[in-house]
């Protein structure tokens, strides 16, 4: 790895890491050693989700971008450092002849296909485009196609010269589930689950001939893109709709608290892995039984959406039916008091700098969200790309104010150093630490706040509350026998 991508790469994982608030990877042990392969995944958050796999992956991963992001003088050389291939699309060469186009759009893909037949990874989305849905878009067999394209030229580059070489393993095709807990939210969170690799059937676990033309693994290709589309379909766990995406998350949530009470420990948010995975296996049983047992999931969801509107409608969790306390208990008056010690002698004057610093990127990140987002598969990637400049040129510009006008600021400011450009660092500093305490602290506010308004209602609504743990319950020993 050279020493510029290897840069390349610690920025990402920095800015990646500045947005997000966890990045979790799960089945690393599935990434075969022996050989190269394709990872294949949906597409729903513009160029984070290549970012994400470029970042998580254990290996170098190489991906197709459109030819003409490559010309431009730096960021082609940066995507280039970074393993990117370019992509010939027909519609770009349109002044071509139709059997030119098609020669240089397949000759764009070798490129990848090579890289894979060496024994890397390349990563393909197989829907082609980024959307906002739960369920996948159509999914093309280009991704197909690749891989055959790949296992072709890897027999053309294998052991030839001995008498009875060996055949190298084929490619790997891992499915990658990329789940976000909300890709337009500054700290959420990411799970990247990779998956073990397809197991192909017989008739489509092949090497084509290395003068075969592509059209002798068009149909091979279409039934390979149908079982990339199920295995896809649940890697992600891909819903019709989003009211019942809202209602698998809520199913999990039940079995989380229901299986906390039964151990005897106190219920709470699960993180955001498990509720992942609780919802995989609550998604896995309603498949399973939405075809055999048709009138149960029925009317199991007819009241699953019952309760979900009624929590709803108080604007709780489900773990917020749990713990009765006092509504001023000792302890909480003691939180209460000591949160304002620390806002009125320690906060105001950071989270005051850190306001001061950090509003103009982040109304540039605001406006630019408004302007340029087509819709909100597109935020993530608009305030990571304006944010990764705009913030630390926030910070920057501070620290050269307060250096080019440090009598004021020491005039102004006690306790500030004497050194002019020492000024300008401890507030370049101090600015950037102040945003990151003014964000925490609002986050803290809003659930100081949630929480004092779940326990003024548990106080005020016992009897609903009381009503609702019922359901719970039940709702809960029915999700049981739906996973079972």
């Amino acid at each position: 790895m050279s020493t510029l991508r290897a840069s390349l790469l610690t920025l990402t994982r920095t800015v990646l890491r500045g947005f997000f608030r966890s990045i979790q990877v799960q089945g690393l042990e599935n990434v075969p050693q022996d050989r190269g392969g394709i990872l294949i995944s949906w597409h729903v958050s513009g160029v984070v989700d290549p970012a994400i796999l470029v970042a998580t992956f254990p290996q170098q991963v190489a991906f197709g971008a459109r030819h003409g992001l490559l010309r431009i003088p730096l960021i082609g050389r940066l995507m280039r450092e970074m393993g990117t291939v370019p992509i010939y699309r027909a519609a770009d060469l349109a002044d071509l002849p139709p059997e030119q186009r098609r020669a240089r759009n397949a000759g764009s893909l070798d490129a990848l296909a090579h890289a894979v037949a060496e024994g890397r990874f390349a990563a393909l989305f197989p829907e082609g485009d980024t959307h906002d849905n739960p369920f996948l878009s159509p999914v093309k067999s280009g991704a197909a196609r690749f891989y055959y394209r790949a296992r072709q030229l890897a027999r053309e580059q294998g052991p030839q010269a001995a008498p009875d070489p060996s055949p190298a393993p084929p490619p790997a095709i891992l499915p990658v589930g990329l789940f976000y807990d909300d890709k337009t939210l500054w700290r959420s969170d990411v799970l990247v689950r990779i998956h073990p690799p397809l197991e192909l059937p017989p008739e489509l676990d092949f090497d084509p001939a290395p003068d075969a033309p592509p059209e002798s693994w068009l149909e091979p290709a279409r039934a390979l893109r149908d079982q990339m589309r199920e295995a896809l379909t649940q890697a992600v766990h891909a819903t019709e709709s989003w009211e019942l995406h809202r209602l698998m998350e809520r199913a999990a949530e039940i079995v989380a608290v229901e299986q906390a009470l039964e151990a005897g420990q106190q219920p709470r948010r699960s993180a955001f892995p498990d509720r992942v995975q609780g919802m995989g296996r609550i998604w896995s049983g309603y498949q399973s039984q939405r075809e055999t047992h048709p009138e149960r999931i029925a009317a199991l969801r007819r009241r699953m959406e019952v309760f979900d509107q009624q929590l709803r409608a108080l604007d709780l969790q489900v773990v917020d039916l749990e713990r009765d306390p006092e509504l001023l208990s000792p302890s909480l008056i003691f939180l209460l008091l000591l949160q304002l010690a620390g806002l009125v002698l320690v906060m105001p004057p950071l989270l005051v700098l850190g306001l001061v610093v950090n509003w103009p990127a982040t109304a540039i990140g605001w406006l630019a969200t408004r302007r340029f987002s087509r819709s909100p598969r597109d935020d993530a990637t608009v305030k990571i790309m304006l944010g990764t400049l705009t913030y630390p040129l926030s910070w920057l510009g501070a620290g050269l104010g307060a250096w080019r006008f440090a009598d004021w600021v020491r005039d102004h400011v006690d306790g500030m150093p004497d050194a002019a450009w020492l000024v300008g660092v401890l507030v370049g500093v101090l600015g950037m630490l102040g945003g990151m305490a003014l964000l925490r602290y609002v986050r803290g506010v809003r659930e100081a706040w949630r929480g004092l308004r779940v326990r003024i209602l548990r106080a005020r609504a016992k009897v609903t509350l009381a009503d609702l743990r019922v359901e719970r319950r039940e709702l809960y020993e029915k999700l049981l026998e739906l996973q079972d």
